[in-house]
């Protein structure tokens, strides 16, 4: 008896460890064909999804400095640089001096990113469009509500789920 309790606790701690790693390979499965799709239907637009996700961040936040970005997008600050420095080198974001601090460069867009904002968020609201659209909508509010509470155990500030 003792011998198929210890089975059975074992066998649900087993279920419980699987289900944790599958959880955290179904995410990174997720992320990486999101990142693939996204690449795939902006090809044409010279444009990489982690390079939209500072430009989207940037256009509901003019003004922040790269930690700031960094922070919020979930980059560390290095390969940040380099997102930064392709982006201003295709003119679509400008560093300019902070006028309290001259050694803090705060982050602008530039009026020539304008012609791909549009068509890189509507194929960002397609791809989820595509993703969720089977889904009842109760079952999207909860599973929305659900990521929105995870990103916030994980540290990210209060900014709305980004393309």
């Amino acid at each position: 008896m003792a011998e198929q309790q210890h089975s059975a606790i074992e066998d649900r701690a087993s279920d419980e460890h699987d289900l944790d790693r599958s959880l955290l390979g179904v995410f990174t499965d997720v992320q990486n064909g999101l990142a693939k799709h996204f690449r795939e239907r902006t090809r044409h637009l010279g444009l990489s999804r982690s390079q939209w996700r500072v430009l989207s961040t940037l256009l509901g936040r003019p003004g922040l400095t790269q930690t700031e970005l960094a922070e919020l997008v979930g980059i560390g600050r290095a390969p940040l640089g380099k997102i930064v420095d392709r982006l201003e080198a295709q003119s679509w974001l400008e560093r300019r001096n902070d006028p309290h601090d001259r050694r803090v460069n705060r982050l602008y867009l530039t009026r020539d990113v304008s012609p791909i904002v549009e068509p890189t968020r509507n194929i960002s609201n397609q791809i989820m469009q595509e993703l969720l659209d089977d889904l009842p909508a109760e079952d999207r509010a909860v599973f929305t509500r659900s990521l929105k509470h995870m990103h916030a155990k994980l540290g990210f500030t209060d900014r709305t789920l980004q393309s």
